[in-house]
């Protein structure tokens, strides 16, 4: 998996608060959705979206952990 990084300057640094949810959890995949708030306000000031994959160590697509699933609030799978 790659990672990209980004930065952002400010006059003043403020303080924010980032909440992160588990919007979806599936078996090969796990998307996680960000809201970005000012701490003296909890005005929204971004909104974000990350869909992660599992890959194992040949790039190839696999299945999630069950205790990955189940870290995240998902179910555990019956098929194992």
């Amino acid at each position: 998996m790659s990672t990209r990084s980004t930065s952002a300057r400010w006059k003043s640094t403020p303080l924010w608060n980032c909440r992160c949810r588990v919007r979806e959890i599936g078996s090969r995949r796990v998307t996680f959705t960000y809201q970005l708030e000012l701490a003296d306000t909890g005005v929204a000031i971004a909104d974000a979206e990350t869909t992660l994959i599992s890959l194992d160590t040949g790039h190839r697509l696999t299945r999630l952990p069950d205790a990955v699933i189940e870290a995240l609030g998902g179910g555990v799978r019956s098929d194992s």
